[in-house]
């Protein structure tokens, strides 16, 4: 909710002067000391102001919103047999599109804040616990009487898909009354970052407030069958996706780099800011407005089974940017990142810092 005159006065009259005592603040704007106490309260807990010291929340976070899931792949250790018992090695992770760009972003020093929704059980739990120590979880919503996200894989010997599946039905209540909920919050962002577990219309009021306010949309799709979510309107906001998504989405190849070119100059046409195509970690486009180029994997295509590349590439060129690097710098650092992401067979690495990602860079530049 927007705040009323009386609020942006208290506001005002704190940050001119930090020490006020709520007397001065009651005769300056002519209410009573104790609705003073009560607008400051409800400031507090809106997150204008952090605690009972009224500082003033100036604080711009990253804001990540869409799927928190708990991940399971099971990868067959002999040939698969349908019908019968396979043995399998199963892994467990935390993931969700816009959770994992979260993590990564948090991992590099970055100020960012998760919204999402979760069941009241056991994933949820866990999803509300993992990676506190780096992401603002606060605003994890925990809904009653709904299972949490979940998405599973199986994969044969060779680390190849075979089946996905994926119960993801609470992601239909990220509406945009839930958004209005966390307004506040949203509105103070530096970025907005949201992935199409969204539905449709959240984005596009999404993307209304973002410009509004003048923050820079960003939106990331999750999968074949949630690419469709991508609003019509696309103009102003950067786009990160992948090769098969695309595919999928414009009904047409998108596997050489022509037909890369092609896939993101559609984009282009449709006004986006800038969009970004990934095919695997062998290769992306970068696309905008007076820019088209191809930048490969400077250590050619995986050979692993890649978890979270995506998600990897995005929170890299995010944080490079906000570094004031150029977009070349930005994007290798973002291969980079989802190439070794794969190595780590991580939805997240474990060891990714500002300094390690910066020696991969230079280590990089070095071996040219």
């Amino acid at each position: 909710m927007a705040l009323n005159e009386k609020e942006e006065k208290i506001i005002d009259l704190i940050r001119d002067n930090p020490f006020i005592s709520q007397k001065e603040l009651s005769e300056k704007i002519g209410l009573s000391r104790s609705a003073v106490a009560n607008m400051i309260s409800g400031l507090v807990k809106k997150g204008h102001l952090l605690g009972k010291a009224y500082v003033i929340n100036e604080n711009r976070p990253i804001v990540c919103i869409g799927g928190a899931n708990l991940d399971t792949r099971y990868i067959v250790k002999d040939q698969l047999r349908f019908e019968l018992t396979n043995e399998v090695d199963t892994r467990y992770s935390v993931g969700g599109v816009a959770r994992n760009i979260a993590e990564n972003l948090g991992r590099l020093e970055e100020d960012v804040q998760l919204f999402s929704i979760v069941g009241n059980d056991m994933a949820g739990h866990l999803i509300k616990s993992s990676s506190k120590e780096v992401v603002d979880l606060r605003e994890i919503e925990v809904i009653e009487n709904q299972k949490t996200g979940s998405f599973i894989e199986v994969l044969d010997q060779d680390e190849n898909v075979v089946m996905g599946m994926a119960d993801v039905e609470i992601y239909n209540q990220l509406t945009t009354t839930w958004v209005i909920k966390h307004i506040e919050t949203i509105k103070r962002a530096k970025f907005i970052v949201v992935d199409t577990n969204c539905p449709k219309e959240t984005t596009e009021y999404l993307m209304y407030l973002a410009k509004e306010k003048g923050i820079q949309m960003i939106i990331v799709t999750a999968s074949i069958q949630k690419v469709f979510q991508l609003p019509d309107d696309l103009s102003d906001v950067v786009i990160y996706s992948k090769n098969n998504e695309i595919e999928a989405y414009l009904d047409q190849p998108v596997q050489t780099d022509e037909e890369l070119k092609q896939a993101a100059q559609s984009f282009v046409d449709k006004g986006v800011e800038a969009i970004i195509i990934a095919k695997d970690s062998e290769k992306t486009v970068y696309a905008c407005q007076d820019k088209m180029k191809i930048y490969h994997n400077p250590f050619g295509k995986n050979k692993t089974y890649e978890w979270g590349t995506n998600e990897a590439m995005c929170a890299a060129v995010i944080h490079y940017q906000l570094k004031g690097e150029d977009i070349e710098t930005s994007i290798r650092a973002g291969l980079l990142n989802g190439y070794y992401t794969a190595q780590e067979k991580c939805i997240v690495r474990p060891n990714l810092s500002v300094k390690r990602l910066q020696m991969d860079l230079e280590k990089y530049e070095a071996s040219k």
